[in-house]
This record gives structure tokens, C-alpha cells and sequence, in this order.
């Protein structure tokens, strides 16, 4: 058995250029290509589709982006990005109101609050 280990946090950010739904038929986690503008796209994992409509935060394309997020795979450090936090055109997603309320999403729980 191998002990917890803290993961390093990754910082991201551009435009959407694609919001993808990878499972429409099952879990719906939602997908985003993020284009930073300087040629890099980073492809990062949010939430479940529907758990971003019941909070009322549809990302789209388009829309510009920050957060940090995981990698778990340590040796492919380019892939998959799963979101900590995201803040899309000035609506902050983080996993403080998951906590609240008693929903798990994944290894990351994310919620859409106003600022």
C-alpha cells in the first residue's frame, strides 16, 4: 500500500476552444480545450454535465478561462488536466459548495459561485 501522496497543482488558462461532453450516455464528464494563446492547448476535466447545469455554469466556446488542476498521470505531465478550480468569464467553479452540500464529483468537485 502506498501512502497519500500530495499532487502537484497546475495552473492553465485561455480560450475555450472546444467544450466536449466525453460520455453522453453515462457520467457526461465535460471537457474543455484551452488554447493559451501562445500555440498550447491543454485539455482539462471539469465536472459532469448535468452538475454544471444544476449550478447554472455551461462553459462554452469562447469564453476565456483560469484555474489549476491535477495530473494523475506523472508521466505523461502534458495530458489529461483534472480542475481544482476554474474561473470562467468571472464565475469562480471550486469544490467549496460540493463540500456543502454533500455532492462528490470525481477526484475533483466543482460549483459555480457568482462574485
Amino acid at each position: 500500500m502506498r501512502p497519500v501522496q500530495t499532487l502537484p497543482i497546475f495552473s492553465y488558462g485561455g480560450v475555450v476552444d472546444q467544450a466536449v461532453n466525453r460520455d453522453p450516455g453515462g457520467w457526461g464528464q465535460v471537457h474543455i480545450l484551452v488554447n493559451d494563446g501562445a500555440g498550447l492547448t491543454q485539455e482539462v476535466s471539469l465536472a459532469p454535465e448535468w452538475y454544471l447545469q444544476f449550478q447554472g455554469c455551461l462553459v462554452q466556446r469562447g469564453q476565456h478561462v483560469t484555474g489549476e488542476g491535477f495530473h494523475f498521470d506523472s508521466v505523461n505531465r502534458g495530458g489529461l488536466l483534472y480542475a481544482k478550480n476554474v474561473i470562467v468569464n468571472g464565475v469562480a467553479l471550486s469544490a467549496e459548495i460540493s463540500r456543502r452540500i454533500g455532492v462528490v464529483v470525481g477526484p475533483t468537485a466543482l460549483s459555480c459561485v457568482q462574485r
